[in-house]
Order: structure tokens, then C-alpha cells, then sequence
């Protein structure tokens, strides 16, 4: 081999050499994922269900992933605000919406808001769902029943009124969906937030309330307040005495808010498939299931596709509930 020959060889072993040496931290980055902790953005205050399922759902990922999962609580604007922090921030698989029902809803009732749910998001894992029910005080509103309930409301037209954490909510429209459905005309009382609105309709000054099972089932207990219907398809198992609406007269009647997570557009496809992958274990774990169980919550997976496609579906849903009833956030 001649001198000139053997320096070409050299220069050409030093190049793939090099090559390969700023090519391996890069392979070895990709498949340490995470590496650093993870941000969970929940667009409402701390103790409600949505924190709630964040908090357990939180812990457990951190666990199996063997990197802390942070929730970080970025409420008002109906959700918008924390919805917009994670539309915005860098699609490295470190950011994360626990997406909700308000955001679907959302994408009809805030003409202005700073992002699109369909261009915007990478949703990666449904977490679960959870009904609502119909609650009163049962010393103020004698009601037994759906049917009672519905009687006193038809002979009393404009004169009973229902409580909500606010115009637009999930609680809002499923009053709306109901006195659509039932021709009722019943008042609408807004709050900012459930927890005020339900002091209003155990103080007796507000008929009736729809509220999640997680943060209103202490008040049941205690007898303060009195379910008479759920908003699910099937009577939750925590609460098996408490028929839904579409037993109680009401065919067809859903009002279901889901959870789940989204990340940022553009988030490599092999981190949303590995935290879809990692919520599915998650929600297996028995002690998450036992928290869900109490709250109210079923948990449910499905691939992500699949999972965009019910926030497409549910998007769709409430957007026909808004137009119909008319509502807005004035």
C-alpha cells in the first residue's frame, strides 16, 4: 500500500469513526426517554376530578417511568389558558394536557381562543370517563324521583332554577340538554366554579345542580344533597341505586366527561405510542383503579388514534348542544 493510499484509509476510518461517535448520543437520547421530568398541565384547581385523576394517574406514570411527573394546575379561561401554554410549548415529549370535555366543548364556545384542538395536539391516551348526576336538596326540592322532578318543573315554568360552575361547562349543557330534550324551562343560575354552586343548592337557594360524582358524593352521604339520575348510558357501580336519566324518561341521554393526554403537534410518534402504552399499564395497577373507583371515573384505553377521533366525535356533540341551545359565555 503505497503512503498516499494508506493517509486516504486513515482520514476515511477517522471520518466513519466520527460518524458514528456523534451519531451514538444521539440513538442513546432517543431511547432514554424521559431523561427529566415531565410536566402534566391540568386546567382546573387542585381537588377537583380532573386533579384528581391527574394526581393518581401523575404518581404512577412517574413510577413506571422512572421520572417524576409534575402536575402543574394552569386554570381559567374555561381551560383555554393551560390548553394554549401546552399548544405552544416544544414537542419534546417533556409537556403534556390532561385534555378534558371542557376542551371539546370549547372549541365551539371560545371563537378566540390561541390554538385548534385537531391541528394543535398529539393526543396520546384516553384516561377514563365519568358521568354526572342530577342532584337537589332533598329538604327543599321534595322530588323522589326524575319524573317528580320533571312534574314540578312543567308546573312551575320559569320559576325552578339550576345551578353550574359556570356558562359553557359541561354542567351547564347537560341542564341544556335537558330541558331541550324535555321541552322544560327552567332558569340557569352560572357560578364561577361547582363548589360555590353547590353551597347555593344546599343552602336552598338553587333547585338542582348536575355535579361529578367525585366532588359532590361527601355531600350525598351526609344527606345534604340527593341523586336522582346519572348521565351515563349505565348506572355507575359505586352508586347502583341511582338510575340515569335514560331510565328516568330521557331516550338516548348522554353527558359523559372523559380524560385523557394530549402533547403538543409534533411530538415523536414513538413517545405518544410509549406514554399510550404506559397509561395502559397504569390504569391496570389495582390501587389506581381503586382511586378511580371512588371518584366516580371508569377507567378506559384505547389506541391514540382512536382516541383523537372521540375528541373529534365529542367536539362535534357539544358543538350541536351549544347551537341548539344558544348558549354563549357572555
Amino acid at each position: 500500500m503505497s503512503y498516499r493510499q494508506e493517509t486516504v484509509l486513515r482520514a476515511s476510518l477517522r471520518l466513519v469513526l466520527a460518524v458514528a461517535c456523534a451519531a451514538a448520543p444521539l440513538h442513546a437520547a432517543g431511547q432514554a426517554w424521559p431523561n427529566r421530568p415531565i410536566t402534566m398541565v391540568v386546567v382546573f384547581a387542585a381537588g377537583g376530578t380532573t386533579d384528581i385523576v391527574g394526581r393518581a394517574l401523575s404518581a404512577k406514570l412517574g413510577q413506571q417511568l422512572g421520572q417524576s411527573v409534575v402536575v402543574d394546575n394552569k386554570v381559567g379561561a374555561g381551560g383555554t389558558i393551560g390548553a394554549s401554554y401546552v399548544a405552544h410549548a416544544k414537542p419534546d415529549g417533556y409537556t403534556m394536557l390532561m385534555l378534558t370535555s371542557t376542551h371539546a366543548v370549547g372549541e365551539t364556545l371560545y371563537k378566540t381562543r390561541p390554538y385548534d384542538l385537531g391541528r394543535d395536539f398529539a393526543p396520546a391516551a384516553m384516561i377514563g370517563t365519568s358521568p354526572y348526576w342530577l342532584l337537589v336538596n332533598p329538604e327543599v326540592t321534595k322530588a323522589a324521583t326524575m319524573q317528580d322532578l320533571v312534574a314540578a318543573m312543567r308546573a312551575n315554568p320559569g320559576k325552578m332554577t339550576y345551578a353550574s360552575g359556570g356558562a359553557g361547562g359541561v354542567t351547564h349543557l347537560a341542564a341544556e340538554m335537558m330541558k331541550l330534550q324535555a321541552k322544560l324551562d327552567v332558569t340557569h343560575i352560572p357560578f364561577k366554579g361547582n363548589a360555590p354552586a353547590l353551597t347555593e343548592v344546599m343552602a336552598g337557594r338553587v333547585d338542582m345542580i348536575f355535579d361529578q360524582p367525585a366532588s359532590s358524593e361527601g355531600y350525598v352521604k351526609a344527606g345534604r344533597l340527593k341523586p336522582l339520575a346519572m348521565t351515563s348510558k349505565e348506572r355507575l357501580p359505586s352508586a347502583p341505586n341511582v338510575p340515569t336519566m335514560i331510565e328516568s324518561g330521557f331516550p338516548g341521554f348522554e353527558a359523559v366527561a372523559f380524560f385523557g393526554l394530549a402533547f403538543p403537534a409534533g411530538t415523536p410518534k414513538e413517545i405518544v405510542d410509549r406514554m399510550n402504552a404506559e397509561v395502559g399499564k397504569a390504569l391496570a395497577a389495582p390501587e389506581i383503579k381503586e382511586k378511580f373507583e371512588a371518584a366516580g371515573i371508569t377507567p378506559v384505553t384505547m389506541p391514540a388514534g382512536a382516541f383523537g377521533e372521540l375528541v373529534k366525535a365529542e367536539t362535534v356533540r357539544w358543538r350541536k348542544v351549544i347551537e341548539d341551545a344558544k348558549v354563549t359565555t357572555e
